[in-house]
């Protein structure tokens, strides 16, 4: 599931605008008013846009169990993704909160 892209200066604010529809979405916000799992972490992609800010799109896998179905609403949509492999860091919290994962991911 998929946000529309977010015009922004700050890819925290972005990331957080974005997770807030899709928690509100997981949390029964959507067209079957259905509560979902979220499965895997929360992924947000840099683009360059056509005005002065960057682009963001902020993303998270649908679970198997709800992919025939996918409940629709309103702002997000379904982003099919080629198969690719990304790195992941499992950690408690917002990235933009938890300061010592990332200083130890640098």
């Amino acid at each position: 599931m998929s946000t529309a892209p977010i015009q922004d200066l700050s890819l925290v604010e972005a990331t957080r605008n974005g997770f807030l529809l899709l928690f509100d979405y997981i949390q029964g916000k959507n067209e079957y008013e259905k509560e979902i799992e979220m499965a895997g972490s929360v992924i947000t992609e840099i683009s360059p846009s056509d005005g002065p800010l960057p682009s963001f799109t902020v993303r998270f896998y649908v679970p198997k169990e709800n992919q025939k179905n996918t409940p629709p609403t309103v702002g997000l949509h379904i982003q099919r993704v080629k198969p690719t492999y990304v790195a992941i860091r499992q950690f408690g919290g917002m990235g933009w909160l938890c300061e010592e994962e990332m200083e130890e991911i640098d």
